[in-house]
């Protein structure tokens, strides 16, 4: 009964690792969206610039 007790600790671990990286790679990926973005707009004004 011990071992079973030791295997849904480590379940229940491999869970909140996996939920981890999986908001660590939303946020990145929110990050690297957001900086993309801010070129984006940088460019459109430097271009606008030019062409009124």
């Amino acid at each position: 009964m011990g071992t079973f007790r030791s295997r849904r600790g480590q379940t229940m671990l491999e869970y909140v690792l996996a939920f981890t990286a999986l908001l660590g790679a939303v946020a990145a990926l929110y990050a690297l969206v957001a900086a993309v973005q801010r070129s984006a707009v940088r460019t459109e004004r430097f271009i606008s610039q030019d062409f009124p």
